[in-house]
């Protein structure tokens, strides 16, 4: 089956109670991906700062694994950074992905239709930012049951690990029913936008073509 290419849109042909609710969901999925992914960073960046800082203990069991010398117990600023690089790439390239679907429900409503080449590479980048967030939200959740319940850490530590389980809960949340929303159809149009799909190089038979029917008698 081929797309149907890019037609002149009849304002009348348009379910505009349909087209309004359509917008109005975008939109708000849309606005709570920006404010989930505004929490990640927001808490990410506190726990790198109190990491930076020396704040000690660090509620990451597996910190001191990850240096360069095992087993040592004291750690700089560059090995915060180390630590914490998989969990700024998820971010960015979260951010990233809100990006391109801003971009999309921008253009979406610019032509009542998504284009293929955005609404396909948003796919992609909502899908590998949220396997990406999965791993980074259980890190995240279980620093956060160590500072509240182990007790011992700084009330910074709580508050950051927190900001970062909730920011990737509702960004990994969000984007599964993206993902789900969209992949329903092959490219999602305005209701009463959608020209019906033809077969690869046919073309609809002329009025002077039509079939005829002759009967036949023993």
């Amino acid at each position: 089956m081929q797309a149907p290419a890019d037609k002149e849109v009849n304002l009348k042909d348009i379910n505009w109670t349909a087209c309004f609710t359509q917008i109005f969901l975008r939109v708000l999925l849309n606005f709570l991906n920006i404010a989930a992914w505004i929490l990640f960073l927001s808490g990410v960046a506190q726990c790198q700062h109190e990491c930076n800082s020396g704040t000690t203990p660090l509620p990451f069991p597996d910190f001191f694994n990850t240096l360069a010398n095992t087993g040592q117990t004291t750690f700089t600023a560059a090995d915060c950074v180390k630590y914490f690089g998989l969990t700024w790439w998820s971010v960015w390239l979260q951010f990233i992905t809100v990006v391109i679907a801003t971009a999309f429900t921008v253009q979406f409503f610019a032509r009542y239709r998504a284009l293929k080449s955005i609404f396909t590479t948003t796919m992609y980048f909502f899908i590998m930012s949220t396997v990406l967030l999965f791993f980074i939200a259980e890190k995240f959740s279980n620093a956060t049951y160590i500072t509240v319940n182990k007790g011992g850490y700084a009330t910074d530590w709580e508050n950051g690990t927190t900001l970062v389980t909730v920011g990737t809960i509702m960004s990994a949340t969000l984007n599964f029913i993206w993902i789900c929303w969209n992949s329903y159809a092959d490219v999602p149009t305005f209701p009463g936008t959608a020209a019906p799909p033809v077969m690869e190089g046919a073309e609809p038979p002329s009025k002077g073509d039509e079939p005829t029917v002759t009967a036949t008698t023993a």
